[in-house]
């Protein structure tokens, strides 16, 4: 069809590979004999396909082609490239090896074909098509999305249920302290921690079994210790309205026995049984640095619990990471006087 006027989209036939294909009119060559198509169909391809003023893309190879027929509409154009389609597979018996052939020339006899010099006969790659859709991305994404989201809280559980661990095989390895108090714990709100000041300065004997009850705990650092410590003293809802001072108009949790009772539960923990310890750990004990580890532990309780799930989910969706407090020595010991 090489010398009559085609119309808008045309049915072709990649010599290639045998396929059949409709295309805009100006995908083709002036002598009709050659079209740029991609080897993989890209994203939106089909809304460029069908458009017939559409141009091809420069990366696209050109391939030989054989156009079939022509129509000014795609849709009529997609219905007569049905009718030309054929299958390509062929029954091995209908191949034959010529046997005055040479290994040189390696020609092939096939039945309905010409005979093809296949040692001379250059190949070309067939062009693979591969069907978009938006919506599976859409899906992906998302997906990838919740995997991100899941891998987070796995790495959040692991840890508490690390702590939970540790705290429990400390716990079945000592043995269990009688306590004559009647002091619930944890504190729950700015009343209880009033009234349980009340009774460890009553009694002396009373602060000193809570310090041995509450040594047990512990943690891998001084940190880990008074964090575990504080869990298990102060209830997550209560530490949200706690800080060390009240500087910042909230609850003052720095002076009270309570308070006490958690720096000398951690230093009970890392002196008993006359165990040496570290410059480090030694350093860390001194009231300062324990101070520092309190108020930061008070201030870090925004990013616990559900409110610190949500501020990650909110910081995620912005694109932004959740501020995080300050580590490290030189941070332990700004954070009591920033509070």
């Amino acid at each position: 069809m090489s010398n009559k006027i085609l119309k808008q989209f045309c049915v072709v036939e990649f010599i290639a590979d045998q396929t059949i294909e409709v295309v805009p009119k100006t995908w083709l060559s002036e002598d009709n004999k050659k079209c740029t198509f991609p080897s993989n169909r890209p994203r939106g391809f089909k809304k460029i396909q069908e458009d017939p003023d559409s141009g091809p893309d420069p990366l696209w190879k050109s391939w030989e082609i054989v156009v079939k027929t022509s129509s000014d509409s795609f849709d009529r154009a997609n219905t007569k490239a049905k009718k030309h389609l054929k299958p390509s597979y062929v029954d091995s018996s209908d191949i034959e090896i010529g046997a005055g052939s040479s290994q040189s020339t390696g020609q092939v006899n096939v039945e309905g074909i010409e005979e093809i010099n296949a040692t001379n006969q250059a190949i070309e790659p067939i062009p693979i098509t591969i069907n978009y859709d938006e919506r599976l991305s859409t899906l992906i994404e998302e997906f990838r999305a919740f995997q991100v989201t899941s891998l987070q809280n796995q790495l959040i559980l692991q840890e508490d249920i690390k702590d939970l661990k540790t705290i429990i095989l400390r716990s079945l390895s000592t043995s269990s302290q009688l306590r004559s108090s009647n002091i619930v714990w944890p504190i729950k709100n700015q009343e209880q921690l009033q009234e349980v000041n009340e009774i460890l300065s009553a009694d002396n004997a009373v602060f000193n079994l809570e310090v041995a009850f509450f040594s047990r705990l512990g943690g891998d650092s001084v940190t880990l210790a008074v964090n575990n410590t504080l869990k298990a003293v102060i209830k997550h809802e209560f530490a949200l309205i706690l800080r060390f001072t009240d500087s910042s108009n909230k609850a003052a949790f720095g002076g009270t026995l309570c308070c006490k009772l958690v720096k000398d539960s951690v230093r009970q923990f890392y002196y008993k049984d006359g165990n040496v310890l570290s410059e480090k750990i030694k350093l860390d004990l001194v009231e300062s640095r324990l101070d520092s580890f309190i108020a930061k532990w008070l201030r870090d309780s925004v990013n616990r619990g559900e409110e610190g799930k949500q501020k990650r989910t909110k910081a995620k969706n912005a694109g932004t990471e959740v501020n995080q407090a300050r580590t490290g020595a030189e941070a332990a010991e700004s954070n009591a006087e920033s509070d």
